[in-house]
């Protein structure tokens, strides 16, 4: 008997971790959703399914030195996105971990047009909040990757 008084609190404690644990993976799970969500509503072009992904104060750091500052900035971004040619975002989640309300992701993103061109590629990292039991992005910063420079023509390597 005095083993399964031993035994029971640390039973207790396991299975706390462990729904910890269970918690946790669920909330990793509705941030990535997140990405998936954004494609969607990418192709498809809709602007009030982008927007309601981002908190009421979020704050979105583009990869060409924008800061759009709340709902407003951001629908008029992707507004004016909107009315050039088609494209289609592929997102690859690298990292996401939460800490209790807020969380972070981090991955890699490429946009293509409808040939399946390359017109930009880069990284993202973003700061998520849980509001109202779902999950909104509150900070979202990308960045461009530039492709490599020109390597030197042999003629111009003596001169």
């Amino acid at each position: 008997m005095k083993k399964l008084q031993i035994c029971a609190p640390t039973l207790v404690i396991v299975f706390l971790l462990l729904g910890g644990a269970l918690a946790a993976d669920a909330d990793v799970l509705a941030i990535e959703s997140l990405g998936e969500r954004y494609t969607v509503a990418q192709a498809e072009r809709d602007v009030e399914a982008l927007t309601a992904l981002y908190t009421d104060d979020a704050i979105l750091f583009n990869a060409v030195g924008q800061v759009l500052e709340g709902r407003e900035a951001l629908i008029a971004y992707w507004q004016a996105g909107f009315d050039g040619p088609p494209q289609h975002v592929d997102i690859d989640s690298r990292e996401t971990v939460v800490y209790n309300d807020t969380g972070h992701a981090t991955g890699t993103y490429v946009v293509t047009d409808d040939e399946d061109q390359v017109i930009v590629q880069g990284y993202y990292m973003a700061i998520l909040h849980r509001v109202d039991g779902q999950w909104l992005i509150h900070r979202h910063i990308n960045n461009m990757v530039l492709p490599e420079p020109p390597l030197p023509d042999d003629e111009h390597e003596g001169a």
